[in-house]
C-alpha cells in the first residue's frame, strides 16, 4: 500500500528524478489505472468460509419455514444493525476547481442509531438513549409492527452481546422474528454497514446546528437509502435470496 508520497521517493531513488505529487497522481490514475482509495478493512478473525457458514445458516431458516407452510411473499426479510453517527467523523473526498474550505460545527455530537433495512417488506429506524438489551429488545417491537403484513420476519444481524441476550432472543421468539447471525467479524455481510457509509458521508458534508438536526438527518436520509435494494444486490445474488412474490 503506497502513498503519494511513497511513489515519489521511489521514483526518486529509483529513477533519480524528481516529480510532483500532482505528477505522480495522474501517472498513476492514467497511465498505470490504479486507484486512489481508502484500504477496505477486513478483521483477521473473519472465518476464511464466512459466506458459506452464512449461506447455511439462511437456508436451514428457509427449509424450517417452507416447513411451516410459510411462503416466500409471506415473508419478511431484512438486516439489524447498530451506529452512532457523530459530526465530527472525517469528511469525505469532494471534487472542487478551488482549495476546499468547509464551515463547520465543531461542537461534538453523536446519536445512538438503530435501523432494519428491508428486502422484503418494511424498512425502520429509531434512536436508542440507551444501548441495553430492553432498548434494543423493544426495537423488535416497532418491527414488527411496521411488518405485521407478514406471517414470519427473518432478521439478519451481527454478534453484538445485546442480540446474543436471553432478553432479545425471547422477545424475538415471541414475536415470531427468526434471527439469523453473522458469522463472527464479518460486518462486510451485512448490507444495512453501506446505508450508515452513506448517511455519514451526508452528515460530514453538512452543517448541524444541533442534535434534533443530526437526527432528523440521520432519518430522512436512511428512510431515502432503504427504499433501495441496491445496497444489498450483490447480497441477494450471492446468496441466492428470491424476492419473486410466490
Amino acid at each position: 500500500f503506497w502513498t503519494t508520497n511513497d511513489v515519489v521517493t521511489l521514483i526518486k531513488e529509483r529513477f533519480k528524478i524528481k516529480l510532483s505529487d500532482c505528477q505522480v497522481r495522474k501517472i498513476l490514475r492514467n497511465k498505470l489505472k490504479m486507484y486512489l482509495s481508502k484500504p477496505y478493512i477486513k478483521d483477521y478473525r473473519k472465518p476464511e468460509n464466512a459466506s458459506c457458514i452464512l449461506r447455511k445458516r439462511l437456508k436451514e431458516i428457509k427449509d424450517l419455514l417452507k416447513q411451516k407452510g410459510l411462503k416466500t411473499k409471506e415473508i419478511a426479510v431484512g438486516f439489524l444493525d447498530e451506529t452512532s453517527p457523530q459530526t465530527t467523523a472525517n469528511t469525505v473526498r469532494v471534487w472542487s476547481f478551488t482549495k476546499i474550505r468547509m464551515i463547520k460545527n465543531t461542537e461534538k455530537m453523536k446519536s445512538n442509531t438503530i435501523g432494519f433495512y428491508a428486502i422484503r417488506g418494511k424498512s425502520i429506524s429509531d434512536f436508542l438513549n440507551r444501548s441495553k438489551c430492553e432498548d434494543v429488545a423493544e426495537f423488535l417491537e416497532k418491527i414488527k409492527e411496521a411488518n405485521k403484513a407478514y406471517k414470519a420476519t427473518v432478521i439478519v444481524l451481527d454478534n453484538l452481546s445485546t442480540h446474543r441476550s436471553k432478553i432479545f432472543k425471547d422477545k424475538a421468539e415471541k414475536l415470531g422474528i427468526h434471527l439469523v447471525y453473522l458469522p463472527t467479524y464479518s460486518p462486510d455481510l451485512n448490507p444495512i454497514e453501506f446505508i450508515w457509509k452513506s448517511i455519514k458521508r451526508q452528515i460530514s458534508i453538512t452543517f448541524i446546528e444541533n442534535i434534533e438536526m443530526l437526527r432528523g438527518l440521520i432519518k430522512d436520509n436512511f428512510a431515502i437509502y432503504a427504499q433501495s435494494l441496491s445496497y444489498a444486490k450483490n447480497w441477494m445474488l450471492k446468496f441466492k435470496i428470491d424476492l419473486s412474490p410466490v
